[in-house]
């Protein structure tokens, strides 16, 4: 993104409260980064925002009900506060945030309360950023809409690689973004679970490839039964034959086993009308 510009840091599932803060400010002509509008699908999604937070001038750290479970909030706080005087953090706090409720290296800072008086906050902000990036472009910000809506979580089986790598060809192809833990960069500095955990929550869905492998797999049962708990879209897609089991009984699947390229379109057309 030319020019300064701002870093959006939020909670996917924070989503509806956070992004009419920012389509408003890009309406007044500020140059916002935020994951949905700039990152194209098929991108390794944490070296594009790496690189996209080095570069910014100031960060908007947006607070909601889903901000403790994030993991990237808090890593992309650090990064911002680390990065030395040319940067600055600006926490927002949106509907189910609480000021106490801030991390304590960021409880010095003033923020902005935008729970209620969207106005009077998008006002705040906005003279925020005239401060840390300058006046405003005459004409309002491009936006580049719905050039992802988030990615979906592949929970698979590494002895699954030959189908998982047909699956990200077609998401990639599709134009919907993905995670796969052994392609997008680890924070090796987080315990396996927790990163696991943020990731799953942070996704729109779970694409789950069922097949005898997965049955006895160690950790993807464990990410099927998490995403389940915390009520988030799951797909499952059986991708060989198996006996029934009794973890997924009664579910209803895709199957690829017989008609490969059929049951690729039902999933885009299940993914499509999931709203991804």
């Amino acid at each position: 993104m030319e020019g300064k510009y701002a870093f959006a840091s939020y909670s996917h599932q924070d989503a509806d409260s956070v992004m009419p803060l920012v389509e408003s400010l890009l309406d007044r002509g500020f140059r916002i980064w935020i994951d949905r509008m700039q990152l194209v699908p098929g991108k390794d999604w944490s070296s594009e925002i790496s690189g996209a937070l080095g570069d910014a001038r100031a960060l908007l750290w947006f607070a909601g009900r889903h901000t403790s479970t994030s993991k990237w909030m808090q890593a992309e706080a650090r990064a911002m506060v680390s990065a030395g005087e040319d940067q600055t953090i600006i926490p927002v706090l949106v509907k189910g945030a609480e000021p106490e409720e801030l991390p304590l290296f960021l409880r010095n800072r003033q923020w902005v309360d935008a729970r209620s008086d969207t106005e009077q906050a998008i006002g705040q902000l906005s003279e925020a950023l005239v401060h840390y990036l300058g006046a405003p472009a005459e004409e309002p910000t491009e936006k580049v809409r719905a050039k992802n809506k988030g990615y979906v979580f592949i929970s698979y089986s590494v002895e699954d690689a030959g189908f998982l790598d047909d699956l990200k060809e077609f998401l990639r192809t599709k134009g919907y973004g993905y995670w796969d833990f052994h392609e997008n960069k680890r924070d090796y500095q987080a315990q396996f679970h927790l990163e696991l955990e943020s990731i799953i929550r942070d996704s729109r869905a779970m694409l789950c490839i069922v097949t005898p492998s997965w049955k006895h797999s160690r950790w993807a049962p464990r990410e099927y039964l998490f995403t389940e708990d915390i009520r988030k879209p799951i797909f499952l897609l059986r991708a060989e034959r198996m006996e029934p089991t009794l973890l997924i009984a009664g579910s209803s699947y895709i199957d690829f086993v017989d008609d490969r390229d059929g049951a690729f379109r039902e999933l885009d057309r299940e993914l499509a009308t999931a709203g991804l």
